[in-house]
């Protein structure tokens, strides 16, 4: 009986490490002539599911100036998926978040994009976001 806990255990923790088996950067750049605050990364794979969210942006790295970034990390579980990137900002006149989506027209970025680019997502935040 305590031998088959033991393969159970050791199954279910190698499952448990495989879900996120993939992790990929979003680098968030401030092309603004502004400073920006940055507050939350998340993408959306294609197919249903609630978005997850990338890592927890520190408040001293969330206040962004003209070219400066942030570079989240985000897990997955498939390396080649289709994505959208949603960065969620506050303009320095505006006291509300805003949320956009990349790549923006509207639809998903290529399977490969990530593997393809250093497992990383760019999206620049321009003056016309605001």
């Amino acid at each position: 009986m305590n031998y088959i806990s033991v393969i159970l255990t050791v199954v279910l923790s190698l499952f448990a490490q495989s879900v996120f088996a993939y992790s990929f950067d979003v680098k968030v750049i401030n092309k603004m002539s502004h400073n920006v605050e940055v507050n939350g990364v998340s993408y959306q794979a294609k197919g249903p599911g609630i978005p997850p969210l990338c890592s927890f942006i520190s408040t001293e790295s969330r206040n962004l100036s003209k070219n400066e970034f942030v570079n989240p990390s985000c897990s997955a579980n498939v390396a080649k998926w289709q994505r959208k990137i949603s960065v969620t900002f506050k303009c320095p006149q505006n006291s509300n978040n805003r949320t956009l989506t990349f790549p923006r027209n509207g639809k998903f970025y290529n399977r490969s994009h990530a593997v393809d680019n250093g497992h990383r997502y760019t999206v620049k935040l321009r003056d016309s976001d605001c």
